[in-house]
């Protein structure tokens, strides 16, 4: 009995997997034919999809799934067969199922005993495909995992809990789809440093009359290491696909509440980026396109005035360029307007009224709590908080995120983030007695202390340096991570010019050690916590170092050591 329920458990959990990337594939083809009910291929696809989760879910059991999948199927059969407009009542019922399935597929995942009621999307389903008749629902469903008396309109959740007082909720295990071409990649790349390893293990015994071929070696060793890295990055990636069709139908959704016409477009959806960074960032983006259609879109009449297609247009693209990755988000709507923002921020104490600030400086002042480009909060936004969340999790993923607007013609964000968070390059220092490692996406020039500086002066109190015109503030690295070491004035060092998406600033340090490959590991919780520190490594020589976050950095007080 152990191994047949040892067994039904893992066709259940098989097909928990399958069920959410045909709803994922559901909703994207349900989206396309939003756009054109005569997409006889997308229409043929979402049929396919919709009897694989019908079929799928009795054959292991969850009977409730298969008929409303069912029901599903035969509304989307007879809106083909007979002509029935795919309207948006029947588009937003269908799009309701599927959020309906997801919520209860994920409870499911993490082991909660889920008593399913689809009995009110089933009579709506039906009363879709048959608007004339009057109909009358069976609504006593078998109950697919226990026998609990459900709620009228929503799934009842008993968590499990094998007579304790209380246990942590559990973990759902998490997966990735990979291609079987990035694993056999793997394995050749791991077969040939095991050779390598031999071939060292057998040239140690005799290292003096070896030594050319020991070099030779290691050097082979380390090119393969760093092919290896590469591969096993790519186990992280994922298709945008998924992404970009849930914001589409965020898009789509808010359209329909505030009765706007959108074209939703998207491109570059083939890329793919490191797995942790598209579930960090797609919060962020959904904040965004919500704002693109409810803030940036005029409406339907305002577009008519304005000589516009009445419909608005956002525009979601996804490419890689060089070590970065960006994704934009566009809208052609009525634009930024530069002096409300502004008043808005001087109002809030954010700016003084004489400030003169660059049309750059000014849009980032959407990012500051409390600013908000409506003039009344909704449902949707204009609480003036939102855009400031939008700006901390872009930040912590080591990001920037570039504003540019014209009044009447739209705006652009565009978001750079780094290809991976696991292994990236970084600049080693030292100060004082330890070693500190600065990303370097956000390096940008590196200077010898003091000669290659035009001048350090000292500005009301505090340090700065003039460079290229510019005065940048000139922050020593000894003091800000407080390193216990006298303070005494630098006779030598090196300043590293950096860069953040506010400013630019000197960071003095004692020496720059090396540039290097760095695998980034999660602090320990007793300094987890402390800004300033993103994450610690291991360098060549065994020793540790703290890998610096240079935005928490610069805009804390707090020590980091």
């Amino acid at each position: 009995m152990d191994d047949q329920d040892d067994f039904q458990k893992e066709i259940e959990a098989c097909f928990l997997i399958e069920a959410g990337e045909l709803l994922d594939l559901v909703e994207s083809f349900l989206l396309a034919l939003e756009k054109n009910q005569s997409d006889k291929e997308a229409f043929d696809a979402l049929l396919r999809v919709m009897h694989s989760l019908k079929g799928g879910g009795r054959a292991v059991g969850f009977t409730d799934i298969s008929n409303l999948g069912h029901e599903a199927e035969s509304l989307l059969v007879v809106v083909r067969t007979e002509k029935l407009e795919l309207s948006v009542e029947i588009m937003s019922l269908l799009l309701k199922c599927c959020d309906r399935l997801k919520q209860d597929i994920e409870k499911l995942k993490v082991h909660e005993i889920v008593q399913f009621n689809y009995s009110d999307l089933i009579q709506s389903l039906k009363g879709a495909a048959n608007p004339a008749a009057q109909i009358l629902v069976d609504t006593q469903v078998t109950p697919a995992l226990n026998t609990h008396p459900a709620s009228p309109v929503q799934a009842v959740v008993i968590p499990i809990a094998v007579n304790k007082p209380s246990s942590p909720p559990v973990q759902a295990e998490e997966f990735v789809r990979v291609s079987l071409k990035k694993i056999e990649d793997l394995l050749n790349n791991f077969g040939e440093q095991v050779i390598l390893q031999a071939t060292l293990d057998h040239l140690k015994y005799d290292l003096y009359n070896n030594q050319d071929l020991v070099l030779k070696t290691i050097n082979q060793l380390s090119k393969l290491t760093y092919d290896l890295q590469q591969t096993t990055i790519a186990l992280r990636m994922v298709c945008l696909k998924q992404m970009f069709s849930r914001l589409e139908r965020t898009a789509r959704d808010t359209a329909v509440e505030i009765s706007k016409k959108i074209q939703f477009t998207t491109e570059g959806q083939e890329n793919e980026l490191d797995k942790t960074i598209v579930e960090s960032i797609l919060d962020p983006l959904t904040h965004m396109v919500r704002n693109a259609v409810d803030h940036g879109l005029e409406t339907e009449a305002e577009r008519i005035q304005k000589g516009k297609d009445p419909c608005g247009k956002v525009t979601l693209k996804g490419s890689r360029r060089g070590g970065f990755f960006y994704i934009t988000i566009e809208d052609d709507g009525k634009g930024l307007d530069k002096d409300k923002i502004f008043q808005k921020a001087v109002k809030a104490g954010l700016v003084r009224s004489d400030a003169i600030l660059t049309d750059s400086e000014i849009y980032d002042l959407i990012y500051a709590n409390g600013i908000s480009t409506r003039d009344a909060a909704t449902s949707i936004s204009g609480r003036g908080v939102g855009m400031n969340v939008v700006k901390e999790s872009i930040r912590a993923l080591k990001g920037t995120c570039h504003i540019e607007s014209e009044i009447n013609k739209g705006t652009r964000f565009t978001i750079r983030l780094p290809l991976t968070l696991a292994i990236f390059n970084g600049v080693v220092t030292r100060v004082s007695n330890a070693n500190y490692v600065i990303p370097n996406s956000d390096v940008e020039r590196i200077l010898a202390y003091p000669s290659d500086c035009e001048r350090i002066i000292s500005d009301k109190g505090e340090k700065v340096i003039s460079l290229d015109d510019s005065i940048l503030p000139l922050v020593d690295l000894r003091e800000k991570l407080n390193t216990g070491i006298s303070h005494e004035p630098h006779a030598r060092g090196t300043i590293i010019i950096v860069h953040t998406a506010e400013s630019r600033h000197a960071l003095l340090v004692d020496e720059v050690i090396a540039q290097q490959r760095i695998v980034h590991k999660t602090l320990g919780s007793e300094v987890k916590s402390i800004k300033g520190a993103s994450g610690a490594t291991i360098l060549g020589d065994g020793s540790a170092a703290i890998i610096l976050d240079i935005s928490a950095l610069i805009t804390t007080e707090k020590k980091v050591a």
